[in-house]
């Protein structure tokens, strides 16, 4: 009991002081201009959407359509098969194939290429000091000749380089960093510019040296060494084969009901027979690319399995990539395969809460709850790190420690009391924030909302309803609010002077808040506790993308996941650096002197 009456005090005190009123009215604002400033993009129906009044019946739907034989016609059974179900079907052709070679076959392809040209090149070099003919010249026919073979390696180089760089959609034989990816072309464009463009003439010396003054064949070899092998396991194609042909069986089910509906209502021109056809040809095509992806993420799980989050990222061949990360990859994966095996689709689910777009086709009261409780946070976090900064060289600095000192309560009492106080208030800032969104949102936005996947960690998934998500937010919020209250609070103990205290406090606040929004490649530097505050992201909340007319928002306020981290991993540096931070804060408190 003794410490709750502390704990009361030392609330009732904060409260007397006019900090909580310019948190208040900084609160007010906040929500005032949340609610001005969203305005978030509205999500389009996933449903395939045809204007009604150009088909008359469901059979005019039907042939137009599904049926059509149109292969530009991106509705038709022809074009998903051609643009999703056949692509993928070659990649897991193409990869049984490349596991039957040997594993560095393009890379050994490559040396190899050079290996040629070195034995052509010996032949040209020779050509400086050896006679050929009966008049001890060798002959202009023989240099070009010479000449132009050492080209056609340099251009079968190039050639196949380029292929096995390259590959094919989402089909990778080689992977290389896209810096080498650009000097191995500057250079070969420099080799053929200054050595065998058709457009000059250089003798046949000038062309030995500068072969050797280019140092041809070793730099080649140089960037031929840097390539790394794409390599899924036979396990890991198997797999995939298998969600094709699960994927496949759904299809040729959902084909069939269409062509059962179609067959029953050929004539029916009405809205609502439309619209259940639609409903079924969406189905048809949202299975059909979920088959393309599930494809493509498993193989690339396995593949890319060897490599850190950072060389990914330098990869050449996946700069335009969707999935920058393993995580990323392994959460596609795992979305991808609940459809597939709960047979269920995207247009059934609201997407991920975002800062800049509607999770579901009307924005919901979630939507803003997101948006307003983000910015609201932020602002929370920042009263109760300074909060927490003066509580103990506050009372330093008014010189009401020692009388603090004398009350029957210990240190660690005092000390404890002091960091509760300063969550509560937190928290219930945090409260009444929830509550005041959520009314606002409820009166302007609509109250209800499709259920959201959330993908806890990468690989569980669960449907939740978007307020179940918010209160997961609200609870990553919460532990991000401890850990600064317990980081401050350790400072203010830690250091004498109140304005110090407060000045440090705010610093790695704002850097740690810096680093977690605009890289993910952090080094050694994504193990400090601060940058793996954003627990919610390990709910895919990251997922969700930014736009154009709040993209400045999602910039502050979306945090990225460190490279090759996890929930368990965050959650553990969190809570040891909370801990070891706090038992240090205790035991100097104890043994400081009160003077």
């Amino acid at each position: 009991m003794g410490i709750i009456k502390f704990v009361k005090g030392e609330m009732k005190k904060t409260f007397l002081k006019p900090g909580i009123f310019v948190v208040t009215l900084l609160l007010v604002i906040a929500l005032s201009v949340s609610a001005l400033l969203f305005k978030p993009e509205n999500r389009k129906s996933d449903i395939i959407e045809l204007t009604y009044n150009s088909y008359t019946t469901v059979n005019d739907l039907y042939s137009t359509t599904f049926i059509s034989s149109d292969a530009n016609n991106q509705y038709s059974k022809n074009y998903f098969e051609n643009r999703y179900i056949n692509p993928a079907r070659n990649n897991i052709t193409n990869y049984k194939t490349e596991l039957n070679n040997a594993l560095n076959s393009k890379i050994n392809e490559l040396s190899s290429i050079i290996d040629t040209m070195i034995a052509d090149y010996t032949g040209i070099s020779g050509y400086r000091n050896l006679a050929l003919n009966s008049d001890g010249k060798v002959s202009e026919l023989q240099k070009d000749e010479a000449k132009k073979k050492l080209k056609d390696d340099l251009q079968n180089f190039k050639t196949t380089f380029s292929a096995y760089v390259e590959g094919d959609i989402d089909f990778f034989y080689l992977l290389l960093n896209k810096d080498v990816k650009t000097d191995v072309d500057v250079f070969i464009a420099s080799i053929e510019s200054s050595i065998f463009s058709d457009s000059i003439t250089i003798e046949h010396v000038a062309v030995v040296n500068k072969i050797e003054e280019m140092d041809i064949f070793n730099t080649l070899d140089g960037f031929v060494s840097q390539i790394k092998p794409f390599s899924p396991s036979a396990e890991s194609v198997i797999e995939a084969e298998n969600y094709l042909n699960k994927s496949i069986e759904n299809l040729n089910e959902i084909e069939n009901e269409i062509l059962t509906f179609y067959l029953e209502n050929p004539s029916d021109n009405s809205k609502d027979a439309k619209e259940k056809y639609l409903l079924l040809l969406t189905k048809y095509q949202q299975t059909s690319i979920n088959a393309y992806n599930l494809v493509t993420l498993t193989i690339n799980e396995d593949a890319l399995k060897g490599y850190s989050d950072n060389e990914i990222q330098e990869f050449y061949q996946f700069k335009n990539y969707n999935y920058k990360t393993k995580y990323e990859i392994r959460e596609a994966k795992a979305v991808s395969k609940y459809y597939l095996d709960t047979k269920q689709y995207p247009f059934e689910f609201a997407t991920p809460l975002s800062l800049s777009k509607s999770s579901n086709v009307d924005t919901s009261v979630y939507d803003f709850m997101f948006f307003a409780l983000s910015i609201c946070s932020f602002i929370i976090i920042i009263y109760v790190v300074y909060l927490g900064a003066t509580m103990i060289t506050g009372e330093y600095a008014a010189g009401t420690m020692k009388l603090l000192a004398i009350r029957p309560y210990s240190r660690r009492k005092i000390l404890f009391g002091k960091l509760l106080s300063t969550i509560f208030i937190g928290l219930l800032f945090l409260i009444l924030t929830f509550i005041i969104t959520f009314i606002i949102g409820g009166i302007v936005y609509s109250p209800t909302s499709l259920s959201i996947l959330v993908i806890f960690n990468s690989d569980k998934i669960f449907s939740a309803s978007g307020f179940v998500v918010i209160l997961i937010f609200f609870l990553c919020k919460l532990i991000e609010m401890m850990f600064y209250a317990i980081l401050s609070i350790s400072i203010s103990t830690i250091f004498k002077s109140n304005t110090g205290s407060v000045i440090l406090s705010m610093l790695v606040y704002f850097v740690s808040f810096i680093l977690s929004i605009f890289t993910t490649s952090l080094g050694f530097l994504k193990y400090l506790p601060f940058v793996n505050t954003n627990l919610f992201g390990y709910f895919g909340s990251h997922i969700s993308s930014s736009t154009l007319s709040t993209s400045y928002i999602d910039s502050m306020f979306s945090s990225v996941i460190a490279n090759d981290m996890n929930f368990y991993i965050s959650l553990a540096i969190i809570l040891a650096f909370s801990i070891i931070i706090y038992t240090i804060t205790s035991y100097v408190f104890r043994k400081r002197d009160i003077k």
